[in-house]
């Protein structure tokens, strides 16, 4: 009886000196003896602690913005004014966009009306280039390139493409539709940049003479535009091809 209590004593005590906890459920002490518990370290140190282990997200955009410092935000300075030449360079320009436009539809358009406003852009834009032309010259300005400019430039021959590539049936109400856009934003440009700018007193009355023109130009081209809207079409001759109905009080132009 004795050596059976001192078997079960002695077998108690080396579990103790083992650790004192059984094999797992389904394992041998074996495999048991041979699995090491996680122990969390810091990442800097390596030292254990006792803090679970958190996985780190990566910064986000904001997070790395604000390590690598306050964003700069770059202004651009306001543009500088338009020099005496730099104005001739933007309105000669613009005459010689109004009068190749119109050397076009001398010979395309259909409608009286149109031929008539196509002759008088001429005329006039014309007349206008060589009085700033000789009045530069005089006063010994020298025309000066601009963005501007050569935006005008390039928009009127782009313009130019568009309007021949159109049929004659279409090309009316286009030309006119360019010509109420163009005069306007010649209207605003004389009023906000051209005539404010003008340094020299003489030149800058001639802007100012010629700023009128520009107004009757574009109230006679909106009156002719309204028109070309409210008259249909009449189909004549050839498929495709048609002449527009003259509006009330005014002529059928001549086919």
């Amino acid at each position: 009886m004795h050596s059976k209590y001192w078997l079960v004593g002695f077998v108690a005590g080396a579990l103790v000196a083992c650790g004192g906890k059984s094999a797992p459920e389904g394992k041998t002490p074996e495999q048991a003896q041979t699995e090491t518990a996680y122990t969390p370290v810091t990442e800097t140190t390596g030292v254990p602690t006792t803090q679970p282990y958190t996985p780190t997200s990566p910064p986000s955009g904001a997070q790395l913005g604000q390590a690598q410092g306050p964003v700069v935000v770059v202004v651009e300075p306001p543009p500088l004014p338009y020099s005496d030449g730099q104005i001739a360079s933007i309105t000669d320009a613009a005459h010689t966009a109004e009068v190749e436009q119109a050397t076009l539809a001398q010979s395309k358009a259909r409608d009286a009306r149109v031929k008539k406003f196509a002759a008088m852009m001429i005329v006039d834009h014309s007349q206008a280039k060589k009085q700033q032309t000789d009045l530069v010259a005089r006063l010994g300005l020298t025309p000066i390139e601009t963005k501007k400019s050569s935006a005008i430039t390039e928009d009127s021959n782009r313009t130019l493409e568009s309007l021949l590539a159109l049929g004659r049936n279409e090309f009316d109400r286009a030309y006119m539709d360019v010509r109420v856009d163009a005069h306007q934003k010649a209207l605003d440009s004389y009023d906000n940049e051209l005539i404010p700018n003008a340094k020299n007193s003489e030149f800058k009355a001639a802007l100012i003479e010629f700023r009128p023109q520009i107004e009757s130009h574009l109230k006679e081209a909106q009156d002719i535009q309204q028109g070309l809207t409210s008259a249909p079409l009449t189909p004549i001759g050839k498929a495709g091809e048609g002449v527009r109905q003259a509006p009330l009080g005014g002529k059928q132009p001549a086919k």
